[in-house]
This record gives structure tokens, sequence and C-alpha cells, in this order.
């Protein structure tokens, strides 16, 4: 019974929810429209007023151009007034030109003076009809200032170099082969006169049995210096040491003047053409450091051997005597010297 009657109370409350009360008032609608239009046009108002105030901000900040009468002459320069700027331009281009070069400038000389000094030095040079007053003060001699750019330029190099040397030296009493190996390798590219560098690099390579780079090293640098005794004496001595002893003679051979030929080039060239059997050679070369160095028994002794080889028994003769008198070599040489001398004087 306590279930049909809270069903009842339930229907109840439904049914006084759905009713309405005699005292509703609809909204008004017509206020609430007026009320819309009135916010629009106050906001088109208040736009209107931004874009007034932006534009005069705007024409405020334009420069004003400046008025001339018709009977009002124009600005004429005065004469101090081309001299002062004539001398600012003359300050800031000496100024430049200070900043590059070590040599002392005197800016405060007079400008007319410098003028002067300057124009009829560079401009003449070019035209005669410019007066003095048309010369511009800040010509400066181009020349001049390529040569001192040039030192400079030259002085970092020599800089870079004696740097680049002392790191490689420190890396050789290290024993860091490969870091030497790299530094003088970047030596020689920036210092391509740079003989010694260039022959230490090829002989690190040669112990490093980098045969052909050491080799080819070396060839870069007798395309440069093609005299170069010392670079054509290491080349060929690599082609010797690995068993190309015709190479060797002709890297030797391509000499371009013998006559300035170090003894040791020489020395070389001649002691292979002997042990190559090309005695003619070895004659010329021996007979050239005879007369270089006539107290030095070793070029008498090799004299004597080629032309002991060439039949030249009386010449031959005459250089192993030298060879005697002297008396610079080992017991043994001098044992063969008496050998020959016995057997040529018998057979003449």
């Amino acid at each position: 019974m306590s279930v049909v009657n809270k069903m009842l109370k339930d229907l109840e409350g439904r049914q006084q929810a759905q009713h309405v009360s005699a005292d509703y008032v609809p909204p008004n609608t017509g206020r609430t429209k007026q009320l819309l239009l009135s916010v629009v046009i106050v906001g088109l108002a208040a736009s209107t007023l931004t874009l007034g105030i932006q534009q005069f901000t705007a024409n405020s900040h334009e420069p004003n151009q400046p008025e001339f009468k018709a009977d009002e002459p124009a600005y004429e320069p005065k004469q101090g007034d081309l001299l002062a700027s004539e001398a600012s331009s003359d300050a800031e281009t000496q100024e430049k030109i200070k900043l590059v070069t070590s040599d002392e400038v005197d800016t405060g000389q007079n400008t007319r003076q410098t003028t002067n000094h300057t124009g009829h030095q560079i401009v003449a040079e070019h035209t005669s009809s410019l007066s003095e007053e048309e010369i511009p003060s800040n010509t400066t001699p181009d020349t001049s200032l390529e040569n001192t750019l040039e030192i400079k330029a030259s002085s970092g190099i020599s800089h870079r170099v004696s740097e680049m040397r002392a790191r490689a030296h420190m890396a050789l009493e290290n024993r860091q082969s490969q870091k030497a190996i790299s530094i003088l390798a970047s030596l020689t590219s920036l210092d391509k006169k740079d003989v010694q560098a260039r022959k230490q690099l090829a002989s690190l390579l040669f112990a490093e049995n980098q045969i052909a780079q050491a080799f080819n090293t070396l060839q870069v640098g007798l395309t440069d210096f093609p005299e170069d005794s010392s670079m054509r004496l290491m080349q060929a001595r690599i082609a010797f040491k690995q068993g190309d002893k015709r190479l060797a003679m002709n890297i030797l051979r391509a000499h371009p003047d013998k006559s300035i030929a170090s003894a040791d080039f020489m020395s070389f060239r001649a002691a292979l053409a002997e042990k190559n059997g090309e005695y003619k050679q070895a004659y010329s070369d021996y007979s050239i450091l005879v007369n270089r160095e006539p107290q030095n028994a070793k070029w008498w002794l090799g004299l004597a051997v080629s032309q002991d080889k060439l039949l030249m028994q009386d010449e031959a003769v005459s250089s192993y005597m030298q060879v005697r008198e002297l008396n610079q070599l080992p017991h043994q040489v001098h044992s063969f010297v008496e050998e020959r001398l016995q057997l040529l004087t018998r057979r003449s």
C-alpha cells in the first residue's frame, strides 16, 4: 500500500512542475535589440576616431621641406668650408693608410700642401690639365699601398713558416714521425722554396717505407728548382737503393749545369758511372773534382781508376802518383796504388 501512495505523490509533483504561473512575464526583446545597436554604433565611432589619430600622427613625423623664396639666393659654400671638408677627408684617408702601414703619417700638415704633394706626384703622370684645386686630396699611391700589403703578407707567412718548423722539430724530438710528416707536408705547400723541409719530409717518408711519396716529394721540388744538387742527389740515392741504377744515373745526368753541382753530387755520379762501366762519365766528373779540390786524394784515386780503365796509361800513372804523394787514404788503398803503378810502368 505504501508503494501505491509513493507513486501517487510522484505523479502530483510532476503535474505541479508543468503548470504555468499566471505571473509569468515574457522577456522584452525590443529593448535588447536597441542595446546591441547602441554598442555597434559606439564601436564604429571609436574605430573612426582611432584611424584619424594615426593619420594625424604620421603626417606630423614627415620632415618639413625647406621653402626657398625666388629672390633669395641659394647657399654658396665658402672657401673655408671647402678646406675644412678637404681636411676632414684627407685626415680620414691618412688614418686608413696608417692602419695598414708601419710608417707614421703626419695628418696635421696643411691640407693644401698635402694636396700638392700627393696630387702632383700621381695625377700629373696621367694628365697636366688639372689645376691644383681639381686634384683630389685623398689620392694615395696605389703601388706603395700594394707593396706594403705584400710585405705584411710576406711577414705573416714567414711567421707561420717559423712556427711550423718549430712544431716539426718538436714532433721529431718526441719521435712522432707521422705528425712531423703532416706538418712538413703543410710547410712545403706553404713555402715551396724551403728545400731543407722538403728533403727532411722525403727522408721521413723513405724511413716510413713510403718510397713513392718520398720520390714524388723530391720530384715536385726539382720541378721548381732543377739545379738543386741536394734534392737531385737524394732522389738518385732513393732510386739506387731500390736497385734502379739506370734511373739513378738519368736523374743525375739531368742536372742542368754540372759546374754548379756540389762535390757530393759529382762524386756520387762519378762513382755510380764507374760502377755502371761508364768510364768516360766517371773520368769527366773526377776531372772536375780534381780541378776544384786538387788536394783531395779521393778524387785523384777515382780519376786514376777511370783513366786506367780507358787505357790512358801515362795519365793514370800520374794520377796514382798524386794519390801516393798526398798519403791520405788507408794502407790497403796504397797497396793497390803501388801494384797498379808497378804494372803500368812495366808495360810502358
